[in-house]
């Protein structure tokens, strides 16, 4: 009886294991040449449904599991070879099926493969580097980010922006998709570093949606392939850290990738003065309208200019708390459709305390001081959902929904002396409101040269900026009744609909392409002051914009080509029951020569226009501040701003080694712009008014190099650049040149020993000097931070420490403050699931730190010494789910 049973559980489990048995492809993906191709995307679909994929390793080896038999059809992608489809069957007594594939290189987007694979740093070709991981890394990288940062020629920005060899990559894939949107840092941070297979920089990456054939989805991107076991499973992290002060942070990542599904979540709280998002990041968000969709770049000046302080990525915040969360769906289910949603919360709540010395240039007998303590809070939301349609390989459909609500608030309390005068403030500014924006597109081939796209879109902005200000006396020379106070209310209202149809035409090597497009806008502007009609300001303006253009991308050469874009545009719009119209001609010119794979030129030229918003063309004063006023504007109704930009830069790599040099220059020439005429009252009132001012320069150079030293085993870098501001306005009824120079320099070394510690030392510098023509006033500030950083690992590696610090100086004109910044880490791995960390910053300075700084306006310079964010010393654990 007891062998009976023992034999009807094996005879059990091995028709459990033959139910549950897969058939699997497995085989090698090469090119002509015999060369293997890795991270090539490989899938099997029946009947367009998609039902496994993988992408190839370092070996250009795959591997398929299936869960059935039956007549399959195989696609092999990969960025720069033209795609494989071919039909597969499986038979049903066959449980392994062995399949190479041989790739032909798309020479239309690729061009010659000038630099051959180095395998100690990369592999090279015209529109592709593949970095090689085992050789760039040491091991001791926690995060995506971390490994970015040792890649030659990478550089994530701490605004979240990331350049390849000085050039934005517009997506950051991950497994294939973006999936934080531009949350870049955001998400270069979640992603742990051993979930990561490979990274791969794509200068002509076509996204879903691209036409075969031609470059409609065509863009700059940054591909991160993830391992297979991390693949069709939640996986993902939590780390929680405490500390004194009841200092806190707690952070989790979860992810769900591979699949026709793909899930992220991040989830973050702290009070160590950690920002989640920057205003790069939030601007990329909320601004979704594609470039590549519509060519009307002169748009009305920016409505909302109350950005929410807490992007300012400046130091004078005191404490600072921050929650934010981000969830994100992409799910395809089969190759013709793809739906994506993303939302994005933040919540900050921060404290400033200023000790400020102002000087008027008009008087400068006039000073003042003041203490400012400012509390703020800012909540943002942003939901994103995308969708798109291919049904075939000539047309494409996609939508578009971006709806992001915000509020902020701001509560300064103010103790201000004026001479023997003391006076109590108390400043309160409510910004709330919404924007809404859609797009609908539609791109199909109409021939097999040329493509025909059109888009639509409808925006919508409402926004409610209130200032609340209160007194112990009169303030900016108004009559009050006995409680010295005043309440304005703004309300901004931007609509904007249209659309455009452009055609592209390809040629054996140029491009012709035509656009036309119209846009409807109405901006309305007003402003009130509570029981005082004197500040009661409305402007409304409509406008129709209308415009047709050409474009045409041609080549001298392999090497030399260039891009000519030329807009004939026609702007109607209608100002307090006038009506204006203006013809405008608008050039653009771009040349890209490459030299070969690792040296490149590029120059541009482009001619804008802008008009200045209902709010700049206010007809009644408005309140900006206790001792600010602006007048009744004296630009014009009908003024438009013209702009001559001219931008050039050069890049330069070695794949042997990684070393790179990129230096790069701007340079923009406003005839007219919209500038201030400002005078100083017997009452101390600055009186602003918007104006038209001549000739503003602006130029911006910069320097940045990389140079790896094989036998010293260590890179020396310098990154240099240097701005130049030159513009006009009045004081006191007087022309006045205002320039501003700003020269920044950070050189440093960096070891990148296998084993042992590694070090990096170095100084960042930087200087600003702003001068005046009237009264010939010149102020100077700077900061100085040498610096030096140890890491290394013991015990196998399973103990990773950093130690190190950094000493500020920071000068004006009257103050010098220093800080000497301590910032100890240890992590310590226990297995793959656990980890424990002490981890600091500014650990010297737990209770409080001062920096001092200048503040310069068009009327006064301020000296400022302002509490900086405490330091921290916190412990915590990190688990990683399985």
């Amino acid at each position: 009886m007891y062998d009976m049973r023992i034999s009807l559980i094996i005879f059990l489990l091995l028709c459990c294991g033959i139910a549950s048995a897969q058939y699997k492809i497995k085989g090698t993906i090469t090119n002509t040449n015999t060369e293997v191709v890795s991270f090539a995307t490989v899938q099997a679909s029946i009947n367009n449904k998609l039902l496994s994929y993988t992408i190839t390793d370092a070996n250009g080896y795959y591997s398929l599991e299936l869960k059935k038999p039956g007549l399959y059809t195989i696609k092999i992608t990969h960025i720069g070879y033209l795609p494989v489809e071919e039909p597969l069957t499986i038979l049903e007594n066959n449980a392994q099926t062995v399949k190479n594939y041989t790739l032909t290189e798309d020479t239309e987007s690729l061009g010659e493969v000038i630099l051959k694979f180095d395998p100690k740093v990369m592999r090279v070709n015209t529109d592709t580097i593949t970095y090689n991981l085992q050789k760039l890394t040491d091991g001791t990288e926690n995060s995506l980010a971390d490994v970015l940062d040792k890649l030659p020629g990478v550089k994530l920005n701490p605004s979240g922006q990331i350049t390849v060899n000085g050039k934005v990559i517009k997506k950051l894939l991950i497994d294939g998709e973006e999936l934080f949107k531009k949350q870049h840092r955001t998400t270069a941070e979640s992603i742990t570093s051993e979930m990561i297979e490979g990274v791969r920089y794509l200068d002509k990456f076509k996204d879903f949606g691209n036409i075969r054939g031609f470059d409609n989805k065509q863009m700059r991107a940054l591909d991160i392939s993830i391992k297979d076991k991390f693949k069709n499973r939640i996986t993902g992290d939590v780390k929680v850290q405490g500390g004194y002060a009841n200092k806190a942070f707690g952070h989790t990542n979860l992810y769900r990738l591979g699949g026709r599904l793909k899930i992220g979540f991040i989830g973050d709280w702290n009070n160590l003065g950690k920002q989640s998002i920057t205003s790069y990041e939030y601007e990329q968000l909320t601004n979704t309208t594609d470039k590549e969709d519509f060519n009307s770049s002169s748009l009305t000046i920016q409505q909302d200019n109350e950005t929410p302080k807490f992007f300012d990525p400046t130091i004078d915040v005191s404490r600072r708390e921050n929650t934010f969360g981000a969830a994100s769906f992409i799910y395809k289910p089969t190759e013709n459709f793809k739906v994506s949603l993303l939302n994005l919360s933040s919540n900050t709540v921060q404290k400033q305390r200023f000790l400020i010395q102002r000087n008027f240039f008009e008087d400068e007998a006039i000073f003042q001081e003041e203490n400012r303590a400012i509390d703020s809070d800012f909540f943002l939301n942003t939901s994103i959902v995308e969708m798109g349609y291919q049904p075939s390989d000539r047309s494409f459909f996609s939508y578009t929904i971006n709806y992001s609500p915000k509020n902020a608030n701001d509560q300064q309390s103010i103790n201000n002396r004026t001479g023997d005068t003391d006076t109590e403030f108390f400043q309160k500014y409510k910004n709330s409101g919404y924007k809404l924006d859609q797009q609908l597109s539609f791109v199909t081939k109409i021939s097999n040269k040329t493509l025909l796209k059109w888009s639509g879109l409808a925006e919508m902005q409402e926004l409610d900026n209130d200032i609340d200000i209160k007194s112990s006396q009169p303030f900016l020379g108004l009559d009050f009744n006995n409680d010295f106070a005043l309440t304005q209310q703004q309300d901004q209202d931007t609509k904007r609909f249209g659309y455009e149809l452009q055609t592209s035409t390809k040629f054996e090597y140029t491009k012709l392409g035509f656009y036309q497009g119209v846009l409807f806008s109405k901006d309305d502007f007003a402003n009130n002051v509570i029981e005082d009609n004197n500040f009661n300001t409305i402007v409304d303006t409509d406008r129709t914009d209308s415009y047709i253009g050409l474009m045409y991308r041609g080549r001298i050469s392999r090497r030399l080509k260039y891009k000519a874009d030329v807009a004939y545009r026609y702007l109607f719009f209608k100002r307090f029951d006038e009506v204006f119209d203006e013809y405008l001609f608008l050039p653009k010119l771009s040349i890209d020569y490459t030299i070969n794979a690792a040296k490149r030129l590029d120059l541009g030229y482009s001619y804008d226009v802008k008009l200045p918003a209902s709010k700049f063309i206010n007809d009644s004063p408005i309140v900006n501040n206790y001792f600010t006023l602006s007048s009744a504007s004296a630009i014009q109704q009908d003024q438009i701003f013209p702009s001559h930009t001219l931008t050039a830069s050069f890049s330069s790599f070695k794949a042997s080694t990684g070393a790179n040099f990129f230096v790069f220059g701007n340079y923009s020439y406003f005839p007219e712009f919209l500038s201030s005429s400002s005078f100083l009252d017997m009452q101390n009132v600055i009186n602003r008014q918007n104006i038209i001012g001549n000739d503003r320069h602006r130029t911006i150079l910069g320097v940045n190099t990389d140079n790896r030293f094989r036998k010293l085993k260590l890179n020396l870098f310098i990154n240099t650049s240097w701005l130049f501001n030159q513009e006009e306005n009045q004081i006191s009824l007087q022309d006045n040149i205002a320039k501003t120079s700003r020269f920044k320099q950070k050189i440093g070394v960096y070891s990148r020993f296998r084993k042992g510690i590694n070090y990096s030392a170095g100084v960042e510098y930087e200087i600003t000097k702003y001068t005046t023509t009237v009264n010939e006033i010149e102020t100077k500030s700077s900061a100085t931070k040498p610096y030096l950083y140890f890491t290394g690992t013991l015990f196998n590696k399973k103990l990773l420490w950093s130690f190190g610090g950094e000493y500020a100086i920071y000068k004006t004109d009257r103050t010098q403050t220093e800080i000497l910044d301590i910032k100890p880490s240890i992590t310590y791995t226990l297995n793959d699931n656990w980890k424990f960390i002490i981890e600091g910053n500014n650990v010297l300075n737990v209770d409080t730190s001062e920096i001092t700084e200048n503040i310069n306006t068009v009327n006064y310079t301020e000296s400022r010494i302002s509490n900086t964010l405490e330091g921290y010393l916190v412990f915590g654990a990190y688990y990683r789910l399985k």
